[in-house]
Order: C-alpha cells, then sequence, then structure tokens
C-alpha cells in the first residue's frame, strides 16, 4: 500500500472532466461533472462546484434524494444507494433530513465535490445527470475503472481546505485499523462543522454492505485525534495548522476476509477508494447492508 502520495496541486482535482461546466442557480457558482464511472460493483458520481463570484452560502441544501440518473432510451430513473438507516451514502454531508442533505457555503475562488453511490448499470450506458440547482448533463458515456481524478490512496476535502493520504488498512482480530495522515492543502481556511467520527464508515461496493468504527466500554468511538466526545468523539479540522498534520487512526470492524478492498468515507473527504487490505481475521459476518 502507497503511502505520502504526491496529492495535486490543488486546482482540487487535476483532471479532465467529461465536459465544459454549467450554470447553476447560485450567483458565480458553476458545475463540473468529473465522472460517471462504474468499478467494484458500483456506479460513482463526482460533480465539482466553482464559486467564482462573491462568497456564497447556499439557500437551500441540496438533496441527495433530488440527484437522480435517467436513461434517455429507456426512461428508467436510477437514485443513490441507501443504507438500511435510509440514509444516502453520498457526501459531503450537512445534515440527515430526507436521507441526506447538503448545504453549500463557497468562498470566492473555491470548489468543493459532490460524490455519490448508485447500483451498477448495464456497461456502455449513456445517462442524463439530473442534479438540484443546475442545468443537467446530457448523454454522459458511463465509463469503467480506476478513479482518474484523484489518486485511490489519497482525498481531499470539501470545501478544498486539506488533502489526506492513506498510511495502511490492516485486518485482525476482527478490527480494521486504518492510519491517514490530513494536513493543510491551502493557507486558506474553510468553514467546517467538526468531523463527526459517528458518520465515517468503511464500504464494500461488492457486498454492499457499511462498517461502522467501533466503540470502547464508556460509549466512545475508537478513533483519534478528538477535540471533544460530543456524539462519541468528534474532531475540529479547523485545528489543523498550515505547518502541522493530523494523524488519524481509526478502527473499524473488519469486513470478511474474502473483502479485499474496501472504500473508507470521512466526513467532508472524497472517500479513499479501492482500499487493499492486509491481514486476515475479520468477522464472519457483519455490516449495515
Amino acid at each position: 500500500m502507497r503511502g505520502g502520495t504526491s496529492l495535486l496541486s490543488l486546482c482540487f482535482v487535476c483532471a479532465l472532466s467529461y465536459a465544459e461546466p454549467v450554470e447553476t442557480e447560485l450567483a458565480g457558482v458553476t458545475v463540473e461533472l468529473l465522472e460517471l464511472r462504474q468499478q467494484g460493483g458500483a456506479l460513482r458520481l463526482a460533480v465539482r462546484f466553482r464559486n467564482d463570484g462573491t462568497d456564497m452560502s447556499a439557500a437551500k441544501a441540496i438533496r441527495f434524494g433530488d440527484i437522480v440518473l435517467l436513461n434517455p432510451a429507456t426512461k428508467q430513473k436510477y437514485f443513490g444507494i441507501k443504507d438500511a438507516d435510509g440514509r444516502y451514502l453520498a457526501g459531503p454531508v450537512s445534515d440527515w433530513n430526507d436521507g441526506g442533505r447538503w448545504w453549500l457555503r463557497l468562498s470566492s475562488g473555491r470548489e468543493a465535490v459532490l460524490w455519490m453511490y448508485f447500483e451498477a448499470v448495464a456497461p456502455g450506458a449513456a445517462l442524463t445527470v439530473q442534479l438540484p440547482l443546475a442545468f443537467p448533463f446530457d448523454d454522459v458515456a458511463v465509463t469503467e475503472g480506476p478513479r482518474a481524478y484523484v489518486d485511490s490512496t489519497a482525498t481531499v476535502s470539501s470545501p478544498s481546505a486539506l488533502k489526506g493520504s492513506l498510511i495502511s488498512a490492516k485486518r485482525a482480530n476482527q478490527e480494521l485499523k486504518v492510519r491517514v495522515k490530513l494536513e493543510r492543502a491551502t493557507r486558506h481556511t474553510a468553514d467546517f462543522a467538526a468531523l463527526e467520527y459517528r458518520d465515517a464508515y468503511v464500504f464494500d461496493p461488492i457486498g454492499k454492505r457499511k462498517y461502522a468504527l467501533l466503540k470502547d466500554t464508556d460509549g466512545q468511538f475508537l478513533a483519534q485525534p478528538k477535540s471533544d466526545q460530543g456524539d462519541g468523539g468528534r474532531y475540529f479540522l479547523s485545528g489543523i495548522q498550515d505547518s502541522a498534520a493530523a494523524l488519524m487512526s481509526l478502527t473499524f470492524a473488519a469486513p470478511p476476509d474474502d473483502v479485499a478492498e474496501v472504500d473508507v468515507v470521512l466526513p467532508w473527504f472524497v472517500p479513499f477508494e479501492a482500499v487493499q487490505l492486509s491481514g486476515a481475521g475479520g468477522a464472519a459476518a457483519g455490516g449495515v447492508a
């Protein structure tokens, strides 16, 4: 597994997008389609919002339930994957009302990526991507294979102020221990809510199961660092200084040994994708459907 990956220059993401950005209902804000791609049993959508105007805060939230993929040929609609609690596998998440929604706030010149999981579709399909607050992206060809807009062992935050690298993911004794290094990507600060450890999870896209962080006997998540113990533990990302790094240690319930790779999801970050798991000793069954 690679650590210390070279992490973009923070144009936020460096890959070419599918098409030119489209206009939104938010003054000065455009949205760009980064990917509509299948890998590991799931279809993955990512779009990037950019603010070229003044500092803004949207008057209404983006509801993940309003994000729809449409097959123009068959008129079939596809909605995002939900877990057993009715929550969409999408981010960033401001709250879980209506299955999850995001209140978009962007300073001038800043970017943020919205991502979402869908069930896989037939190879070669061309879909229309319908987003709240924006013109749709028409006839987008679904691609196959690994992610191109950021390395699988790297992550970037939304808004674009932090970057991270995956150090290790080791499975033993029915636990999966994940180590992550977070650093500031720009000298400009971003307005983050706390990183709530209750919203962190590991996702097996083939088995369609989520694996949550474990708790200790006091009801606190097995996660560090912590700013306080609210809701089982949380960390204020604004505390990461320009010249310092935050070393994050997370202990999840381990997927079964036949699960070779997973996605690691941290609130306010693009997921780490196709993370190779080392070691054995996972649970025979577990996770949330």
